[in-house]
């Protein structure tokens, strides 16, 4: 090769794919972290309804254990109850 030829640089076709492929990796990213942002409140919801729960349980258990005809009251009560309705539970 001389110095009086020209040099030809080809273009490169991959730089479009190569920044498209960015793009969506970037907007993937995005998701992601509004898919987990979107986890973590449902979580914390569940948790807060978890904890409540367990305070009524807790009550419950103490009202319970402190008379004890009333587990044998509770099933007379509830029980037949529940039969008649069952899609209430």
């Amino acid at each position: 090769m001389s110095d009086t030829e020209p040099v030809v640089v080809a273009e490169r076709s991959a730089s479009g794919a190569f920044i498209a492929a960015v793009v969506i990796a970037v907007l993937f990213a995005v998701g992601g972290l509004v898919w987990c942002y979107s986890l973590q409140n449902h979580i914390a919801a569940t948790d807060a309804k978890l904890a409540d729960a367990d305070k009524k349980n807790a009550t419950l258990a103490d009202q319970l254990g402190s008379d004890p005809g009333a587990v044998e009251r509770h099933h007379r009560d509830v029980e037949p109850e529940r039969r008649r309705h069952p899609e209430a539970d």
